[in-house]
Order: C-alpha cells, then structure tokens, then sequence
C-alpha cells in the first residue's frame, strides 16, 4: 500500500488497521458460511441415503 505525503488521502494507522480488520472478518466470515453450506449439503445427502431405505421399508 503506498502512503502519499497529500492530505486529503493520508490515512490514520488506526482507519488502515480497522480496514484490514474488517476484510479480514468479512474473509473469514464468507469462509466459514461456505463451510456451513458445504457441511449442510454433506449432511442432507448422508440422512437421505441413511433414511432413504427406512422410509422406503415403511
């Protein structure tokens, strides 16, 4: 990131550091919702297959 000496696009150290800790959060937040969309998925096809037969039987 290059820092120019003009004011008006100086940043504070603190705005940089809640910028880059905001990306980070959102990051992280998208990796695990991808997570979860992948576990639930997973999970919604191992009930079926283990149910499947069950309910067929009833």
């Amino acid at each position: 990131m290059k820092t120019s000496r003009d004011p008006q696009t100086l940043k504070t150290q603190l705005e940089v550091g809640y910028e880059e800790s905001f990306r980070k959060a959102r990051h992280e937040s998208n990796v695990a919702a991808g997570w979860l969309f992948v576990v639930t998925i997973l999970a919604g096809l191992g009930s079926f297959f283990i149910l499947g037969p069950f309910l067929m039987a009833l």
